[in-house]
């Protein structure tokens, strides 16, 4: 009998779905943005392989992306909604979906030294860490649709 490993998370990877969960744990807990990401820094992701510690990650990532996409969530919100299917209003995102499309956005508009096709890639892979579904694809749809809006040039 082998012993299959898991397969491993990029270290970017891990950071942006530690951003994403301590997104959703602000918005439904209501605490401080740096609270919950200085606690990040002591806790083991557990959605992620091997329960890593957030010091094995890219930090500056991490940080970047939560509290870039706290800050601007209105401004983001307002492009995701110019992006959704106009039968998905986005009070009817689940709180978690949210998070993932808001930190995708967020990249695509603040971080252009990283390839449209990297950051949806990436925010595909967390998607499937939460979902199994058909979440995957309306991920990729709505990011797609908002790097059209975003990044027109380069495409």
């Amino acid at each position: 009998m082998t012993d299959k490993k898991k397969p491993q998370i990029r270290k970017k990877t891990l950071a942006r779905l530690a951003a994403v969960q301590a997104l959703y744990q602000v918005s439904q807990t209501h605490e401080e943005l740096v609270d919950v990401m200085r606690s990040f820094q002591r806790k083991p992701l557990e959605l992620a392989p091997d329960n890593p510690l957030l010091e094995e990650m890219e930090i500056k990532l991490f940080m970047q992306v939560a509290s870039g996409t706290h800050k601007h969530a209105q401004k983001l919100d307002k492009i995701l909604v110019a992006a959704l299917p106009a039968d998905w209003p986005l009070n009817r995102l689940d709180p978690v979906l949210r998070a993932i499309l808001q930190a995708g956005a967020y990249e695509l508009l603040f971080h252009h030294e990283a390839p449209i096709k990297v950051v949806i890639s990436e925010y595909l892979d967390v998607t499937h860490s939460f979902y199994s579904n058909k979440e995957p694809a309306f991920v990729n749809g709505v990011l797609d649709q908002v790097a059209k809006q975003v990044r027109s040039k380069d495409f």
